[in-house]
């Protein structure tokens, strides 16, 4: 490969793309640890908390709910910044049109789907529990729901992020199906 002084690499891009996939996978990881503590000592605040059964038993399902989301989602984020990476490994050696990046590529959409849709469906079930704790300790308020749409928020937010990411890797992964087609129907007919 010949370069013009001062020009870059073209695998340089992939090296760093693979970099910060292992530092967001580290730090991912360190918030769901942090996470996870919040999680357990919620739970362990209901289980010796036991003013009233029905709100042990919602604030023990709250933590439980927390703790699922925090591990599957932690575990969905990983297995796509893993496909990530190794597809950023071929495509620094420039393998672009391969099975290996159609299966990354559905990888990380399935993934991220998944973690969205955990996301989305855990903080609806672990906001009604937490109005249902409310209302067994107090009247039913406008602001109570506008509380915990507040509350849940970020992680609505962060749902839909992976759900345009996800929707971004499938289109994607059509492209290059597409694209495969068109190199072996060029490659057979040379």
């Amino acid at each position: 490969m010949n370069m013009t002084p001062g020009a870059r690499s073209p695998g340089r891009i992939f090296i760093v793309l693979q970099a910060a996939a292992v530092l967001l996978a580290v730090l991912s990881l360190l918030f769901a640890l942090h996470l996870l503590s919040v999680g357990f000592v919620w739970i362990g605040i209901a289980l010796v908390d036991m003013t009233s059964l029905m709100t042990t038993v919602l604030m023990t399902l709250i933590g439980v709910l927390g703790v699922g989301m925090v591990i599957g989602t932690a575990v969905g984020c990983c297995r796509a910044l893993w496909s990530f990476f190794r597809m950023c490994g071929r495509l620094r050696q420039e393998r672009a049109f391969t099975a290996g990046n159609e299966r990354a590529l559905r990888t990380i959409g399935r993934s991220l789907l998944f973690c969205a849709a955990l996301l989305a469906l855990g903080s609806v079930a672990t906001a009604l529990c937490m109005l249902l704790v409310q209302l067994q300790s107090a009247p039913f308020t406008l602001s109570l729901p506008v509380d915990l749409l507040h509350a849940f928020l970020p992680v609505l937010v962060l749902a839909f992020l992976l759900l345009g990411v996800s929707l971004v890797a499938e289109v994607l992964r059509e492209l290059l199906l597409r694209a495969m087609a068109l190199q072996q129907e060029q490659d057979e007919t040379v």
